[in-house]
């Protein structure tokens, strides 16, 4: 073989590597895309107060269900509706729950009887039955589009 073949041969080679590693890099990038992951718009409503934060959980399974959020966002309330976006959730069921900690506590404050005395809130709007609604009632599914969630805040 020629010096002008070999050279012209591994040039062949270096071409087809690139090219063989740029098709890998595509499909890495197609099932590792950050766009698999929704978001999640929260719109609360029916906020009575300004002071303290509002304290918006989402969970992810039953068994995690008030106990153990998967993220938690704060939010001061501004007026009487506020809104977030939760980035980045990937496709799955999830529950949410909100509550205004006007006192800034880190708990949903009640009475002797059990009753809260903070605004509180589930995703679609569901309500328990002598306490709180359980993670199926509550629950909505993330798929392949951004959901929007409309909490209203109750008060006791």
């Amino acid at each position: 073989m020629s010096a002008q073949n070999r050279a012209s041969s591994r040039i062949h080679r270096r071409t087809a590597y690139f090219w063989d590693m740029r098709w890998i890099w595509i499909v890495v990038s197609f099932f590792a895309s950050p766009a698999m992951a929704q978001d999640i718009r929260v719109e609360i409503s029916k906020i009575r107060h300004r002071e303290g934060e509002l304290v918006v959980a989402i969970f992810d399974n039953q068994q995690s269900f008030l106990k153990k959020p998967f993220r938690v966002v704060r939010l001061q309330p501004v007026g009487d509706k506020v809104e977030t976006i939760i980035t980045g959730v990937a496709p799955g069921t999830y529950a949410i729950s909100v509550f205004h900690d006007r006192n800034q506590n880190d708990i949903l404050d009640s009475n002797v009887l059990g009753i809260p005395q903070e605004g509180f809130g589930f995703s679609r709007n569901v309500m328990g039955f002598f306490g709180p609604p359980s993670f199926q009632s509550a629950r909505f599914d993330v798929e392949n589009a951004d959901v929007t969630l409309a909490i209203t805040l109750r008060h006791y």
